[in-house]
């Protein structure tokens, strides 16, 4: 029995015993791409996948001493009879028995269901064959991370249809740390944390999407998700407004349809209104700030910090949010980058005298698309010359 793990990294196994490693690039390429695709393939295919770059007859040469490569790695657990060749063909047998976690993801994903679904997620431990950076396994990277990224988007909305919201949102969050710029899971955040009386941390989530689209793709989100988080503002405002009436007012009528009031902040009282005290101290011009909220996960930070923003925002306030998102890859100083891209948009530009916009375009492309401003290229690194710190 051959079992294989392509998942997060290449590990064989046949009868129980570990397929060692095999030496060369290639030939472990080689065997990778074989364990993902059984069967017998045309040498002259493989040959021009793996060595396109050289003469026919060099590749098949290079092809042939791979196979042998990947012969002798099978004969020292006794699983040469995996590896099946003549002379035109050559491919892992796919009569002997054999269990590949990337044939099992496919056949969960084409059940559909949501226990099959939650199976294929779970089995998805890491990119395919992350250890393994050829040109191929990248295109089948991205595939697999897209599928992976669509069984989650599939998940919550079944988990919503079956009214649980939050394990809704969980899965949208989940679909966006596979694949961060589809905008149809950052709406689907959004409109979930709203349907569960979490209006600020909605408009966060759509801060995020804002600033990863930019970062991203350089598009602004569809207007359909503009127009949502205008509906969430507006919301929110009209709630605000009805609280500061005195009881002794009779409030004109409104419309209240789609509006949904924010659940109120359980234990975090005081800590609230203490930060809201450090803000209104903050805005003497000669009392700036600096508060740092600390503690381990799950106590009500990402809630404080997005019911101070949306307290901001609604007494007119500049507030820009920055979130380090828990992304392999992701660009350098990103939450900075986050923060000053949403300022961008609240401050008239600066005058063309001064000359840090065009530093500051080379952290955030946006200070050129809005402010017009090029960015300075790189500075180069100064040259030493070791003579000037020789010993005498």
């Amino acid at each position: 029995m051959l079992r294989a793990r392509l998942f997060g990294g290449l590990s064989v196994e046949i009868d129980g015993r570990r397929v060692p490693s095999i030496p060369g690039f290639k030939a472990r390429s080689l065997f990778a791409y074989l364990v993902l695709h059984p069967g017998p393939h045309p040498r002259v295919r493989l040959a021009g996948t793996f060595w396109p770059d050289v003469l026919d007859a060099s590749a098949r040469g290079s092809l042939r001493v791979a196979l042998w490569t990947v012969r002798r790695a099978l004969e020292a657990v006794d699983g040469q009879g995996h590896l099946v060749a003549d002379r035109l063909t050559a491919g892992l047998g796919s009569d002997l028995p054999c269990e590949v976690d990337t044939e099992r993801f496919d056949a969960l994903l084409a059940a559909g269901d949501a226990g099959s679904l939650t199976e294929a997620v779970a089995l998805y431990r890491g990119p395919l064959l992350a250890n393994l950076p050829d040109e191929w396994v990248l295109v089948a990277q991205e595939q697999y991370r897209i599928r992976v990224a669509d069984a989650c988007e599939r998940l919550g909305d079944l988990a919503e249809a079956s009214g649980d919201l939050p394990a809704a949102a969980d899965w949208a969050r989940r679909g966006l740390g596979h694949d961060p710029a589809r905008e149809s899971c950052h709406r689907a955040l959004i409109g979930r944390l709203e349907a569960n009386g979490r209006a600020a941390e909605a408009l966060a989530a759509y801060r995020r999407c804002v600033a990863v689209l930019d970062a991203e793709l350089g598009v602004e989100p569809s207007m359909e998700t503009q127009a949502f988080a205008r509906r969430i503002r507006a919301a929110g405002a009209e709630a605000a407004g009805a609280a500061t009436k005195g009881p002794g007012t009779r409030p004109a009528k409104v419309a209240v349809t789609n509006v949904v009031t924010a659940a109120p902040i359980i234990g975090r009282s005081s800590e609230l209104e203490e930060l809201r005290a450090l803000f209104g101290a903050a805005a003497a011009p000669a009392a700036p700030r600096f508060v740092l909220v600390t503690g381990e996960a799950g106590i009500g930070k990402t809630r404080l910090a997005a019911e101070l923003s949306a307290g901001v925002a609604m007494r007119a306030g500049r507030c820009a949010t920055g979130t380090g998102l828990e992304l392999g890859g992701g660009p350098p100083f990103a939450p900075w980058s986050e923060i000053l891209r949403e300022l961008l948009a609240q401050v008239l530009p600066p005058p063309e005298s001064v000359g840090w916009p065009a530093d500051l375009a080379r952290l955030v492309p946006s200070v050129t698309t809005r402010w017009g401003r090029r960015r300075h290229p790189p500075r180069r690194r100064p040259s030493w010359n070791w003579q000037d710190f020789s010993m005498p």
